[in-house]
């Protein structure tokens, strides 16, 4: 990732791609006892904001500024969402930050996939993975 004159590594554990190689959706993991900022939360948002930076210098088609996330902490699922505009990228660029950046998770305190639990939330983050996938198609 690139903010002004720093260069910041960012890899996701997973990076979803489609055949022509752009990036819709990157995933991390975390430990329960993960003790980062947020839990992750910075984290999942860098490797979002990098994929559309990587995005937008290696594709030079119309590409929509839309990017998600998934971040797995335990056995929750949360789902990130980044629609990024172009005044946003230029900050991204000059280090002056004028614009905000909203990032949209759901839900906030994730969705529980423990076996153990119930099918019905693994069946909800199929059913919400599946969306996603139908959305990547149409790039």
């Amino acid at each position: 990732m690139n903010i002004y004159t720093e260069k910041i590594a960012s890899i996701p554990d997973i990076v979803c791609k489609k055949s022509n190689g752009v990036i819709w959706m990157v995933e991390e993991s975390k430990h329960i006892n993960n003790t980062t900022y947020l839990q992750g939360d910075i984290q999942i948002i860098c490797h979002m904001l990098s994929a559309i930076q990587y995005n937008n210098k290696n594709f030079k088609c119309s590409l929509p500024k839309t990017i998600f996330g998934l971040k797995f902490k335990n056995t929750k699922c949360f789902f990130y969402r980044i629609n990024i505009t172009d005044e946003y990228l230029k900050c991204l660029e000059t280090g002056n930050f004028i614009e905000n950046l909203y990032v949209y998770k759901y839900p906030e305190n994730g969705i529980d996939i423990n076996l153990y639990n119930t099918y019905e939330n693994i069946e909800k983050v199929c059913n919400i993975l599946h969306n996603l996938n139908i959305y990547a198609s149409n790039i």
